[in-house]
């Protein structure tokens, strides 16, 4: 996959080459995975490259985790289960391939990271620190618009989490009044804009804007495609990946791959069992869920509304798995939402450790699967 392209040009061209090949489309994505290679080295560190991107995957997953905390002090389980959610999604199947996508797995890890500071300022008292902290999660945010443009779908779920934090609900005059807040991200999210359009030209069709509009206007039907691509991609991105995956590498791999994956997927059951009896939470769950559930809905449809515009959308097992990466944190709102709010307190435990389960061992047979194809390749 991207991993071979990757490799190709590095072996050939070295690091000038790599920074080259992004030129056309994200000449700052080329950066990065060049000051990536000068860090990791090439050809012969593929374990230090996987090492490298499991760490990186692992401190958004903290980034997450703190960030809620600040919001939900009290909700610890709560706040756990969203980020381990989060970090074991099982739809991003690309997440194997570290040379090809290890710079979405960094662009989401410094989105996360952006995210935790605006929390972080919106509840400091001292103006210095909201001012200084503030311009670091923009300088953040901006990092990673220009990593991967189809991330401004992502700003949602940060003014509703602005909202959450300020009003402690979400409704539209709980929007408006906190909309002061969350303008400086809105003013940074149209600079990005104005130059994606207006000043930096793009020779890739996909992500060209010009070559989009002019094939909406040569094909006006398409417009009325966009609700359904994105109503199918939302059902892929939170449904179908929980269980398709898991599925088809049952076919593709050896049966001890999926006998090992499976057991230690298993072995999660322990240790969330253990961690939610030692965590009880009191109070009404139904309020919060029901936050969770609209923040976690609202936010994962305007993540995908970028990507179906532009004309990708979101399938899994055929590479467009990996448009899922915006949708991640609204999944686990989604999930920990809708099983605060409907299920007992017994059920929802229950029901979330086997999501948790299914999702070590979909991972791992995803690995495996990689593992096979990197040797035969």
């Amino acid at each position: 996959s991207d991993d071979f392209f990757f490799e190709y040009v590095s072996h050939f061209y070295g690091i000038p080459g790599i920074m080259q090949s992004l030129i056309i489309d994200r000449p700052f994505n080329g950066y990065l995975l060049a000051f990536n290679y000068f860090i990791l080295g090439l050809r012969d560190n593929v374990f230090f490259w996987h090492t490298y991107i499991f760490l990186i995957r692992l401190l958004g997953g903290y980034a997450l985790f703190f960030s809620l905390k600040k919001i939900w002090p009290d909700r610890l389980s709560t706040v756990t289960s969203i980020s381990i959610l989060f970090l074991i999604y099982p739809g991003f199947l690309q997440q194997t391939l570290p040379l090809g996508f290890g710079n979405w797995v960094t662009t989401l890890t410094i989105w996360v990271i952006s995210l935790a500071f605006t929390i972080a300022s919106l509840k400091q008292r001292k103006k210095f620190k909201l001012f200084l902290f503030t311009v670091i999660a923009i300088f953040l945010q901006l990092n990673s618009f220009l990593q991967l443009e189809f991330f401004i779908g992502m700003e949602m779920f940060r003014l509703l989490i602005v909202t959450l934090t300020l009003e402690n609900k979400i409704s539209i005059n709980s929007i408006r009044r906190t909309f002061i807040y969350w303008s400086p991200y809105i003013i940074s999210l149209i600079i990005f804009v104005i130059w994606r359009i207006l000043i930096f030209k793009s020779t890739r069709e996909v992500t060209d804007i010009n070559w989009v509009v002019q094939t909406y206007y040569s094909n006006p039907i398409w417009i009325l495609k966009i609700p359904l691509e994105i109503a199918y991609s939302f059902v892929q991105t939170v449904i179908f990946a929980y269980f398709l995956p898991i599925i088809i590498n049952l076919i593709r791999i050896p049966i001890q791959y999926s006998i090992i994956s499976t057991i230690l997927g298993l072995s999660s059951v322990l240790l969330l069992s253990a961690f939610f009896s030692k965590t009880p939470e009191k109070g009404s769950y139904a309020n919060l869920g029901r936050q969770l559930l609209v923040i976690g809905i609202v936010s994962a449809i305007s993540a995908l509304i970028p990507i179906i515009i532009s004309g990708r959308t979101v399938r899994m097992f055929n590479v467009l798995d990996r448009y899922t990466i915006t949708s991640i944190i609204s999944v686990g709102f989604i999930i920990v939402g809708f099983l605060l709010f409907k299920l007992s307190n017994y059920m929802r435990k229950t029901i979330l450790i086997l999501f948790v389960a299914s999702s070590i061992t979909s991972n791992l047979m995803n690995g495996y699967w990689h593992k096979i194809m990197w040797d035969k390749q």
